[in-house]
């Protein structure tokens, strides 16, 4: 992953605001949050003198004081007795920190405010320069360049930062408990950076120090799930659920895997008893898989029995509009009118031009076969069902509209469909017998256009609980964030342009911001 932006949409508790996002195979791009990540002395402290050795329940300092937390009648060198807790074996790193504490809190005080983090980075540099062992050191330095990196938004400090977490948790010579911390940042952050595979190696390491907590393992098989690795994260689950057999988490991810394999049964009781057991299963993801699952086995009065209790927790705009990535307080209707879309302009230029368009459409279609790519989201019954991509996530495909100039002529004097980076414009193909299931975009963001060509009888749309046709030379509009069906019951091919435009509601920064699609 690069780039310096990343966006993820918040989500929401009520149906009024944004449905909760899902983990899943998307890439996004770099930003950092400025909720990331806190440091302050009280934290940096509290991982250097409070935290234990899970093996020894060594700590350096005492009091009752929780990891993080300062004590409110003591300042923290105050708070670190003179001696340590019993006679308990200690490492030789161990006892290096401890004789150099009074570095480390002078050190841990300069990373206190924002304007002082340079500061504080300089100070552990310095006692990493003379005492190269130190793990509290080597920790705090790791902390204070998460820290810039976060303030500076660089991708450049993230990954020194990363590879200072790397050095901490990766040591065996470092006490369990900053091992654990580290390791656990580690993961995070190389997750965020795209660095999948130190993330696997951190959830690995974790599991193997911690292997009766089952919460690593779990992130373990998400991270492969991130990665694309289906069959990984599926031995993973299947570990977890071998030793914890009412693991929520890993059930809901299981279940979710077995309906990419066209499983339903196995993923509807899995997610199914996922969500009663774990309040982590209760997103939107997991509510609207279990659903789609029971439609398959057409049981469609309990799939939205489900897809209304995600309405119900806030986790989907409704039982109806499903998109897992929203923008907040954009109108929601399944149809809609040129002049509601703000670009009527458009809708008549691809009216008028529509014979130009066919015309070009036709000609790919007479090519050698493979021009036109099969639809690859598992969402035809049966049928074929075929697409020719002009533009992708806003971005043009030169080589595409090569064949198509014209058409992509036309199309590029329309900024809100060619800079929709949630969105596509392509050719559609479908041929007789085929039938794509009910099922939901992605995102609120857009409005879909369909323009007709070549249109048969016997063939619909279905777009929430309205069914309509297309009539060639017409536009039709729509929101595919509701849920929508198709059938292709005539003799002969039906041939569409599919063409996404940016929601009328958005602003232009929402725009320039909202991740790609």
């Amino acid at each position: 992953m690069s780039g310096k932006v990343k966006r993820t949409d918040k989500t929401n508790k009520s149906q009024s605001t944004k449905t909760k996002q899902s983990t899943n195979h998307k890439s996004y791009r770099y930003i950092y949050i400025g909720s990331v990540i806190i440091i302050s002395v009280a934290v940096i402290i509290g991982i250097f003198l409070t935290t234990c050795d899970s093996t020894n329940n060594y700590c350096i300092g005492s009091g009752p004081e929780k990891l993080g937390e300062k004590s409110k009648s003591k300042k923290p060198q105050e708070a670190v007795t003179s001696s340590f807790l019993g006679s308990l074996p200690l490492s030789k790193a161990e006892k290096l920190d401890f004789s150099i504490k009074k570095k480390l809190f002078a050190a841990a005080d300069k990373a206190e405010h924002d304007k002082t983090i340079e500061d504080a980075v300089a100070a552990f540099e310095s006692i990493l320069r003379k005492y190269p062992s130190s793990a509290r050191a080597q920790y705090g330095l790791a902390s204070c360049i998460d820290r810039q990196a976060e303030l500076q938004l660089s991708n450049q400090l993230l990954e020194r930062s990363i590879e200072e977490y790397y050095k901490v948790g990766m040591s065996e010579q470092v006490f369990v408990g900053l091992r654990i911390t580290s390791l656990e940042r580690l993961a995070d952050r190389a997750s965020f950076r795209g660095f999948k595979q130190k993330a696997r190696d951190a959830y690995i390491m974790l599991s193997d120090i911690q292997p009766d907590i089952a919460k690593w393992r779990n992130l373990l098989g998400i991270q492969y799930l991130m990665s694309g690795q289906d069959a990984q994260a599926k031995e993973v689950f299947k570990g977890v659920l071998l030793k914890w057999k009412d693991n929520g988490r890993a059930l809901c991810h299981l279940g979710f895997l077995s309906y990419s394999e066209n499983k339903f049964i196995e993923a509807v009781e899995m997610i199914r008893r996922g969500i009663e057991l774990d309040e982590y299963c209760h997103e939107g993801r997991f509510f609207t898989r279990l659903g789609d699952s029971l439609l398959k086995l057409d049981k469609r009065a309990e799939a939205y029995k489900y897809y209304q209790q995600g309405a119900n927790e806030g986790l989907l705009l409704s039982a109806w509009q499903r998109s897992l990535y929203n923008a907040p307080n954009l109108r929601a209707s399944p149809w809609w009118e040129p002049k509601q879309t703000g670009h009527y302009d458009y809708i008549e230029k691809l009216e008028k031009s529509w014979r130009t368009i066919l015309s070009e459409a036709e000609a790919i279609l007479d090519e050698e076969r493979g021009i036109f790519e099969p639809e690859d989201e598992g969402l035809t019954d049966t049928g074929d069902w075929k697409q020719y991509t002009l533009y992708q996530q806003g971005r043009k495909n030169a080589k595409a509209c090569e064949k198509t100039p014209r058409t992509c002529q036309i199309i590029d004097t329309m900024a809100d469909a060619t800079s929709c980076k949630r969105g596509q414009i392509k050719f559609s193909v479908m041929h007789p017998g085929t039938h794509v299931s009910p099922h939901c975009g992605p995102t609120n963001c857009r409005l879909r256009m369909h323009l007709g060509l070549i249109i048969p009888e016997n063939v619909r749309i279905r777009v929430g609980n309205e069914t309509r046709s297309w009539e060639e030379g017409k536009v039709i509009i729509f929101d595919d964030s509701f849920e929508h069906e198709v059938w292709q019951e005539s003799k002969s091919i039906r041939i569409i342009l599919i063409v996404d435009i940016w929601h009328p509601d958005l602003n232009q920064q929402q725009k320039r911001s909202l991740s790609p699609i």
